[in-house]
């Protein structure tokens, strides 16, 4: 039995998918400017400290905060991003011609 969705479903679920994507690009616009401010902060030499230490802070926040942001886009926009719908069959076709040509 298949099951119809009523205009106010719809309407909550674009809703709800419309918040997840703002949810992200916040997450990405946090992400850019913290590095900024990290990396202006290394670069200037504000802050007396060892400078092995804020290169590693870059680094590893930077790194980290790629595989947040990463993460969170995957989840929000799923393996769209990497596969697309017809992938397997155009995969499939691939190599069945190799396999032909051979």
């Amino acid at each position: 039995m298949e099951h119809f969705l009523t205009e106010t479903e719809k309407n909550t679920l674009a809703s709800k998918k419309i918040e997840r994507i703002k949810s992200f690009y916040t997450h990405l616009g946090a992400y850019i400017s913290i590095n900024i401010v990290l990396l202006i902060l290394m670069i200037s030499g504000a802050v007396v400290v060892h400078q092995t230490f804020w290169q590693t802070t870059f680094t590893v926040t930077a790194g980290l905060g790629a595989l947040g942001v990463a993460g969170h886009g995957l989840g929000i926009f799923g393996y769209r991003l990497l596969l697309s719908k017809n992938w397997e069959e155009r995969k499939l076709k691939q190599l069945l011609d190799k396999e032909n040509n051979k």
